[in-house]
């Protein structure tokens, strides 16, 4: 608070929440200016500031709240060679883990109309300190507190939800991981017969091989090579 004519000695700070929380707090003197600092402010309140004779206006200060997540939902589009159905799940943290080359969808619903969303994603990696830069991806607003968007998966990292309501507040940005599994090869065994073994022509062999795979087997064949001189 600035003073005109006759500094005063003394300047005291009013202020009321509107619940019965009055308070009296003297204004300490720095440099040309009474001030005071209000730390951890979480209701609006009203205040006035004397000094001297003189009185202040009163002034409102209007605390608004930041918007929240309610609901995550995410559906992962696994690469078409795959052969996988898409998987949708809900989460409160929207964790990922999922083949890299899969397509995430991201669904999230706020506690209150946007007018704004977008998703922020970084790649980590162990021999990066800080990791790639950000990369900002649109999400498209669908009704009043409901947007989606979209990235495709290559490496772990991190992303968050990014949402603005309509009075321009932004929320709390929560970090969600993702991680890309890489999908390997296939591993085949021959358990029987597990050694060459000569037969006579019309004899039937069978046959008993394992296959795995880390996500799915979509096939076993079997490619016969007769002998040259057979």
């Amino acid at each position: 608070a600035r003073t005109d004519g006759v500094l005063p000695d003394k300047a005291y700070i009013y202020f009321n929440d509107g619940q019965g929380g009055a308070s009296k707090q003297t204004m300490p003197f720095e440099g040309s200016l009474f001030t005071y600092r209000f730390m951890g402010v979480q209701k609006t309140f009203t205040y006035y500031v004397t000094a001297g004779d003189a009185v202040s206006d009163t002034f409102t200060v209007t605390v608004r709240t930041r918007p929240t997540i309610k609901e995550i939902k995410v559906k992962t589009v696994f690469p078409e060679y795959m052969g996988l159905a898409d998987r949708t799940e809900t989460t409160q943290t929207g964790n990922v883990s999922a083949p890299i080359g899969s397509t995430i969808h991201v669904q999230t619903t706020a506690d209150r109309p946007l007018a704004a969303a977008q998703l922020e994603t970084r790649i980590l990696a162990a021999d990066e300190a800080e990791g790639s830069p950000v990369q900002t991806i649109g999400m498209t607003l669908e009704g009043e507190m409901t947007a989606t968007g979209q990235f495709i998966i290559a490496r772990s990292g991190i992303y968050s939800i990014l949402v603005k309501d309509k009075a321009g507040i932004g929320n709390q940005a929560m970090l969600s991981q993702m991680v890309a599994l890489p999908d390997e090869a296939p591993m085949v065994k021959l358990i029987d017969p597990s050694k060459d073994m000569a037969v006579a022509p019309d004899a039937k062999v069978a046959l008993l091989a394992e296959a795995r795979d880390d996500f799915r087997l979509r096939r076993l064949e079997l490619h016969l090579q007769p002998r040259a001189d057979a």
